[in-house]
């Protein structure tokens, strides 16, 4: 029985990291769109989904002042995505390093 040439297979394995990559970026901005009304309509600007997996979800914030106001959403932040979702997601604010 012959083997797959490895660059076959090298694609083949990029094509699916690819794939779990498009995934979260989904997942990240599906979840974005079940939680951003419990964001202060003047905050929303400030805010954008970022890096997720299924039990982790980091939200990227423009500037540690808004960070900070955000902090105390957070708990209703993850209680919406246990209930939307049934697990429990930790979610995790993020400066932007782009001010």
């Amino acid at each position: 029985m012959a083997s797959t040439p490895a660059p076959l297979t090298a694609h083949a394995a990029a094509l699916q990291r690819l794939g779990d990559l498009k995934g979260r970026l989904e997942l990240s901005a599906r979840r974005w769109q079940q939680v951003q009304q419990l964001v202060p309509a003047t905050m929303r600007a400030l805010v954008k989904p970022g890096a997720c997996d299924d039990f982790d979800w980091c939200i990227v914030v423009a500037h540690a002042a808004a960070a900070a106001k955000l902090r105390h959403i957070v708990p209703d932040l993850e209680q919406a995505l246990e209930q939307r979702e049934g697990r429990k997601v930790s979610v995790r604010l993020r400066v932007s390093a782009n001010g």
